[in-house]
């Protein structure tokens, strides 16, 4: 079966991302309208096309009265909140899920990794403190990464990987996730699972947090709280690249500026999730622009640029098999 109409896509201005699905649905037409504007255009969008950039509200949805398809080429869904949560009747298409597909797709265990490592070894503060006076340099020692311990929150398809990019640097591995199938042996990809957060923070160097987030799941969050950052020693470090409402970030603040953890590499915030967003500094970014040993980075995980294609054909293509079977 082939498509026998045209369908208008509802999306930020994006010639990069026009182009891609004109060439996935070709020879089909397909119109695009910016969602964001207010002509009465936008009543007939049959598609949003939408990412983290622009979280979704009920006032959004009450001007698309002709909405059938909301398109996110992301894992993560906190920006589609009350989509997700009330409205079956339209088919959210999106990378969550699609594991053959991810496996390809390396970009933000990279960038977590290359947060790990400006972090542990203090290169931006080391960087911005550069004079002809070469004694400063120990003010930034540290310890080398072989023989030290990566904790993991979550150990899917990001936590394999910085497990095996840890190996690479001669590091052991502590992962908690219990939503792995249980396994007879401890032992999984040259990590040892622990049952407890708490336990895999007290042996941690480095811990990532790189666990899914579940909108069902909200009213455990965050799942990196105050009680488990106080197990960290005082030389290690968080990096998060899942979600900024999984850990308590506040705590994660206070922590850093007493000097009790040494310091953070973040990717995302939970004012991210916020349908308002606050333009004010985050608190961490406070931190950051104060000369604590912290970096925080715009959500740019997914931003290499064939990963971003790649995704956005990839959604296209299942949007298109929706489309097609929906006739």
């Amino acid at each position: 079966m082939v498509l026998t109409t045209s369908l208008n896509i509802g999306m930020r201005p994006d010639e990069r991302v026009e182009s891609i699905i004109k060439n996935v649905f070709s020879p089909y037409l397909t119109n695009f309208f910016d969602f964001t504007s207010d002509s009465h255009e936008i009543r007939g969008i049959e598609c949003l096309w939408i990412d983290m950039t622009y979280p979704l509200d009920e006032f959004l949805l009450e001007k698309l009265p002709k909405l059938r398809y909301v398109v996110s080429p992301t894992t993560g869904l906190t920006h589609l909140g009350p989509l997700v949560r009330n409205r079956s009747d339209i088919d959210v298409i999106s990378l969550r899920g699609d594991t053959d597909f991810l496996q390809e797709i390396s970009a933000t265990p990279e960038l977590a990794w290359g947060l790990a490592l400006a972090v542990w070894r203090r290169i931006i503060p080391a960087s911005k403190s550069y004079t002809s006076d070469l004694s400063i340099r120990q003010e930034f020692s540290s310890k080398q990464l072989r023989g030290i311990t990566v904790g993991l929150i979550g150990f899917g398809r990001i936590g394999k990987m910085l497990n095996n990019y840890a190996r690479a640097f001669g590091m052991s591995t502590v992962f908690f996730d219990p939503y792995l199938p249980k396994s007879d042996s401890a032992i999984q990809d040259g990590a040892m699972r622990i049952e407890s957060i708490s336990n895999v923070c007290q042996q941690s160097d480095i811990l990532f947090l790189v666990a899914s987030h579940n909108v069902n799941q909200e009213s455990y969050y965050p799942i990196l709280k105050k009680e488990h950052l106080l197990q960290l020693k005082s030389e290690a470090i968080v990096i998060n690249v899942s979600r900024g409402s999984l850990i308590d970030e506040r705590a994660l603040f206070e922590l850093i500026k007493g000097h009790k953890i040494a310091g953070a590499g973040i990717d995302v915030l939970a004012r991210e999730e916020m349908v308002q967003v606050d333009l004010n500094l985050d608190p961490l970014q406070e931190l950051e622009r104060d000369g604590y040993n912290v970096i925080v980075t715009p959500h740019i995980g997914g931003m290499c640029w064939d990963a971003f294609d790649a995704a956005q054909r990839r959604v296209a293509e299942k949007l298109k098999a929706k489309v097609i079977a929906r006739q």
